[in-house]
């Protein structure tokens, strides 16, 4: 486990980005100096997908690739997302046609379905977290497409600029 600055401890495989480390006040040589990067881009789905999980595939790639986070090598863990996904509508619907619990020879047990969906929500916060896909995880993440000035904002700054003023923020 690693600690960060706050005092909060985080698992290890979970690293923060660059620059908001950098931000944070992280000591330079623990920097990775340089992160390794993936091609932005929206991969084909597998061939494996099918049905609902496809279906989540495809509004999934154009969310994520509006947001700009989305890369080629993402494929696989969207894949699992979108498998998850799947699992859970399919649990999610069992659990609406026999109810969270099964009269059995046994009696009343638990309907395993409940523990499918609860497992599938487990992981794909899991996963949606990792993709920004939370309020929390988009404030430490940087996006790969191009921000877009606001012309009257650049217009105004560069009259201040000239004019040697300051602009607040």
């Amino acid at each position: 486990m690693m600690s960060n600055p706050s005092g909060h401890r985080k698992p290890s495989g979970h690293r923060k980005p660059q620059a908001l480390a950098i931000a944070e006040g992280y000591r330079k040589d623990r920097i990775i100096k340089n992160p390794v990067q993936s091609p932005p881009g929206v991969p084909d789905p597998p061939s494996h997908l099918q049905g609902k999980a496809l279906d989540r595939w495809r509004e999934m790639v154009v969310l994520l690739d509006e947001m700009g986070v989305l890369a080629m090598a993402d494929r696989d863990l969207l894949a699992i997302y979108c498998t998850l996904w799947a699992r859970h509508l399919e649990a999610e619907e069992h659990i609406r046609v026999h109810g969270q619990v099964l009269i059995t020879q046994r009696g009343a047990q638990s309907n395993p379905s409940v523990k499918i969906s609860n497992e599938c929500v487990k992981e794909m916060r899991i996963i949606l977290a990792q993709f920004g896909c939370n309020p929390s995880a988009r404030a430490g993440m940087a996006s790969n497409k191009p921000v877009e000035v606001d012309p009257l904002e650049a217009f105004l700054a560069a009259r201040a600029k000239a004019r040697g003023l300051k602009i607040k923020k």
